[in-house]
């Protein structure tokens, strides 16, 4: 019987390779868990920049509607008023937008601080288009208030300057106290101005002759003096200011004299208010001088950058001239020296005498009317 032939058996197949799977990855058929993203309010919430950021932004809100609301009326919020000018509210403005920015993740490369740096310089180039400004030719004899620092630059340069501003009339504070200033401005002066220094540092300067000169002490520590005097030959009358630097010092008590000052005066003269008031113009304390019928003469004819203090970086308009009707003002413009903290405010100005009679008028015709009136009313 035949035997049957067996096949050999097969060899084992080798075993199929396993895919390798990364230790801690996550199945493919699940997505990755994302992370959460951060707002922008967080990330200004955060860290010194952010910080810097929301307190000057919280600066800026509340200056901006301190303006537009009680002003210096609410007199602990007087010296925030004061510090926090038009000028101010745009630097810190500026300032809360740099800082914004490096909050959020900007980088100051060397190519955006260049840029900064251009845009910065383009800036002032355009501000000294006002800085600088000089005023276009008029004839109208020539005002001139300035507030000399005591001459702690040089009481020549100080001359220099004011010379070259060639006024008719003159009113300079903080123009020095002692023997030696009144020395050098009868000195300098003398032959071509009449000169009057009634104290407290006020000089005034006029080339027509100058009439009675009497000083009159403010609530505060603040001084005015009124002075006949004349402009191109004409009858005026001046009421020169100084009052305190002290923001903490209420200056509804002072301006509320001197407006009394000045419409005692403006009954018989065209009349200017100049000094340095260190208040800013649109103060409510000088509501009963407007109230008047005195118009400040920056605001009525002024051009160019209007903050007056400090030189060299003025953030504050705080040395006004005001008249009374009855003057022809051209150009009014704060001229630009480095021979003071102040610069000079340089008005243009002739009397009207048609304007001052008309006005005179029109107060005797008030007064009339308010004398009629029935005493019930």
């Amino acid at each position: 019987m035949p035997s049957s032939s067996r096949l050999p058996p097969l060899p084992d197949a080798p075993p199929a390779p396993r895919k390798a799977v990364p230790r801690f990855a996550a199945p493919a058929d699940e997505p990755s868990p994302a992370e959460p993203k951060k707002s922008r309010w967080l990330k200004l919430r955060g860290g010194a920049f952010g910080t810097a950021t929301l307190t000057l932004l919280a600066v800026v809100i509340a200056g901006v509607v301190l303006r537009f609301t009680v002003k210096d009326g609410f007199a602990p919020l007087a010296p925030a008023f004061y510090a926090l000018s038009v000028p101010m509210l745009v630097v810190l403005s500026l300032a809360a937008a740099l800082t914004g920015a490096l909050a959020l993740g900007l980088k100051l490369t060397f190519k955006r601080c260049l840029l900064i740096v251009a845009l910065g310089v383009l800036g002032a180039m355009n501000a000294a288009i006002f800085l600088f400004q000089d005023a276009t030719f008029d004839d109208r004899p020539r005002v001139v208030l300035w507030n000399t620092a005591r001459g702690v630059a040089g009481w020549e340069g100080v001359a220099d300057a004011l010379e070259a501003n060639n006024p008719t009339l003159a009113v300079l504070v903080e123009s020095g106290e002692d023997e030696a200033a009144e020395a050098f401005w009868n000195e300098r002066f003398g032959d071509r101005y009449f000169l009057a220094r009634p104290g407290r540092g006020i000089t005034i300067l006029s080339r027509g002759p100058i009439g009675r000169v009497e000083p009159f002490e403010l609530e505060g520590g603040g001084i005015a003096v009124s002075v006949k005097a004349q402009i191109d030959g004409q009858r005026v009358a001046l009421l020169a200011v100084d009052l305190p630097a002290n923001p903490f010092r209420d200056r509804e008590a002072p301006l509320k004299r001197i407006a009394e000052l000045a419409d005692e005066l403006a009954e018989n003269r065209p009349t200017l208010v100049a000094g340095d008031f260190n208040t800013p113009p649109d103060s409510v304390h000088f509501g009963p001088l407007r109230r008047g019928g005195f118009v400040h003469a920056f605001e009525r004819h002024g051009s160019g950058y209007a903050a007056t203090w400090p030189v060299p970086a003025p953030a504050l308009h705080v040395d006004h001239v005001w008249m009374s009707p009855g003057f022809d003002a051209g150009e009014t413009w704060h001229g630009w020296t480095a021979s003071s903290d102040h610069r000079p405010v340089l008005l243009p100005v002739r009397v009207a005498p048609q304007r001052f009679a008309d006005y005179q008028a029109a107060r005797a015709l008030a007064a009339e009317s308010r004398t009629d009136a029935p005493l019930n009313e």
